[in-house]
């Protein structure tokens, strides 16, 4: 399958337009440094491709950014557009605080709650806004909160992931009384759907990176004359790296191809993307430590680069819920007589 490609149809972007728009991403993602990304996509036209074709255009952007291992806040910038063209504070330059994974890992904290934790995906630019979410009872508040009070209390998050610009948010002071604007409900279950189908692409991303770097190391590397990648026991650790690849890419491509068509089935968007979520972080785990094993000492040292994939696709399934943590929620509701929804048609 093509990296980033679909099984379902697109019916906006036709295949010659995605291979086209496929090669103008990693270009984009090669030279473009991650704070500016959102600008140079924009001068791409990335916004009416997104227009004609959102589920695709999403899945080859996000796929895109975790081959490269790009750290920006393109994530950030998807979900505020999530919150929908009626959102108040639309149109101006915003982050979004992430819970933090050791909290909930989706859900934010309640307001009333002493300590702020959270994660920035990028350094907002002084003078914007951080949209701060907060559980109210049932519902979900962001408040836009200036930049320079996150940032204060704010520290690099690199430590796992070097080439990382995520910052960690963790306080105990309260939200200031005065905000630029005032609190806001969103849908955050949909919000959080949405990221998670995102998030997943983007670690599939970084698996096919992950295994084209191991593919290319065991058929340049020789061992008594022969290529590593000719021993059985490498070939059927890639086969079956690349098998979770492909079957999580393949559920992912459902979700996706269903989020905006629901006709033929009632499944709840956020259980799919659960699902789909669960299984790329689920694929992460096997494509790395393929990865690493078949790369012998080299896997578990800076001499090569299949560290940054491991750590990126790691922290990624940290992101809005780890794929152990989906697995025992998803299991947990069956458990609990909730329905099995189906996501793909047969």
């Amino acid at each position: 399958m093509t990296p980033g490609s679909s099984t379902t149809s697109a019916p906006g972007l036709d295949p010659e337009l995605r291979s086209s728009l496929q090669t103008s991403l990693r270009e984009l993602f090669a030279a473009t440094p991650g704070g500016e990304l959102t600008a140079a996509l924009d001068q791409l036209g990335w916004p009416e491709v997104e227009a004609e074709d959102p589920a695709t255009a999403a899945r080859m952007l996000f796929h895109a950014h975790g081959a490269a291992l790009a750290s920006s806040a393109v994530l950030s910038d998807s979900i505020i557009r999530s919150f929908g063209p009626d959102f108040p504070v639309a149109g101006q330059r915003m982050s979004l605080l992430f819970p933090h994974p050791s909290d909930d890992g989706a859900r934010p904290g309640s307001q009333a709650a002493p300590r702020l934790r959270g994660i920035l995906l990028d350094t907002p630019p002084h003078g914007t806004l951080v949209l701060v979410p907060t559980c109210r009872g049932d519902r979900v508040m962001v408040h836009p909160v200036d930049s320079a009070w996150v940032l204060e209390r704010s520290r690099p998050a690199s430590g796992f992931d070097a080439s990382s610009t995520w910052l960690v948010v963790d306080t105990n002071d309260p939200l200031p009384e005065s905000q630029p604007r005032p609190p806001v409900a969103v849908d955050w279950v949909a919000a959080v759907a949405w990221g998670r189908r995102a998030i997943a692409a983007e670690i599939l991303g970084v698996c096919e990176a992950a295994l084209r770097l191991a593919a290319d190391h065991v058929t340049s590397r020789h061992q008594y004359g022969r290529a590593i990648g000719s021993f059985q026991a490498v070939r059927h650790r890639l086969s079956e790296a690349h098998v979770a690849v492909e079957s999580a890419t393949s559920l992912l491509d459902a979700v996706w191809g269903n989020a905006t068509d629901e006709s033929w089935f009632d499944s709840p968007p956020e259980w799919a993307a659960a699902a789909a979520k669960a299984r790329a972080g689920r694929a992460q785990s096997e494509v790395m430590r393929t990865g690493v094993q078949v790369l012998g000492a080299m896997g578990l040292t800076l001499e090569s680069p299949m560290h940054r994939h491991v750590t990126r696709a790691a922290a990624l399934d940290q992101l809005l819920g780890s794929h152990v943590r989906l697995e025992e929620s998803l299991g947990d509701s069956l458990l609990a007589g909730t329905t099995a929804y189906p996501i793909a048609s047969i």
